[in-house]
């Protein structure tokens, strides 16, 4: 930059150019300047990147003009809670739900249903809802089950590994599976599972598995 460069200084007849773009208004912030500035910040809270390194290099604390667009990025919304909110993002939440990996970091370090709410509409699909009741509550997550319920692998696993017996909202979709219909009758209920009969029945190598654990003849 040649504020930087050559003059190494503030150089306030380009000022108004670069503060439209977020980058150099950013830089010339954190690098020439060395403090706010304020012709330039409409700008760089355009942008999730710049938004967020900029209440991290400069503002040293909440961007507040910022934060709309560093909540639509899952990465710069995690990082806005870790390094400048050390605290829940409420308004990232939601996009930082798309990403299974910095969701559950982030709730790993924040979860906390009296702050996130127990009525949060979590934007998962199943298998991040699995995973985080798996791995992060480490128990049966309510919120969420409707959408585990929606894949038979995870509403099969979601029983195994999590609720450690049946999850009767899951059961529809694992009976239209004869190798999880016969899993779930083996491995959860311990009993016959009569909703999950008709499909099983339909892959032989399932059914026999089935016949020969439950003792059906015929």
């Amino acid at each position: 930059m040649y504020a930087k460069n050559v003059i190494q200084g503030p150089f306030s007849e380009a000022e108004p150019i670069i503060a439209t773009n977020p980058k150099y208004a950013y830089e010339y912030a954190k690098n020439v300047i060395k403090g706010r500035f304020p012709e330039g910040e409409s700008s760089i809270a355009t942008n999730p990147y710049y938004a967020h390194y900029y209440a991290k290099d400069v503002v040293k604390e909440r961007f507040p003009e910022g934060e709309t667009s560093i909540a639509t990025d899952p990465l710069y919304a995690y990082l806005y809670a870790v390094d400048i909110i050390k605290g829940p993002f409420t308004e990232g939440e939601t996009i930082i739900a798309t990403n299974p990996r910095y969701w559950d970091l982030y709730c790993e370090k924040f979860w906390n249903k009296s702050i996130i709410g127990p009525k949060k509409d979590f934007n998962m699909n199943a298998q991040q809802a699995y995973y985080h009741a798996r791995d992060i509550i480490k128990g049966p997550f309510p919120e969420v089950e409707s959408t585990i319920a929606t894949n038979p692998y995870f509403a099969y696993e979601y029983a195994l590994e999590v609720v450690k017996g049946r999850f009767l909202e899951g059961e529809t979709m694992i009976a239209k599976v004869p190798r999880y219909a016969s899993w779930y009758a083996i491995d959860i209920i311990q009993e016959r599972f009569p909703e999950g009969e008709a499909m099983i029945a339909t892959d032989t190598e399932y059914w026999d598995l089935y016949c020969e654990h439950f003792g059906i003849k015929g």
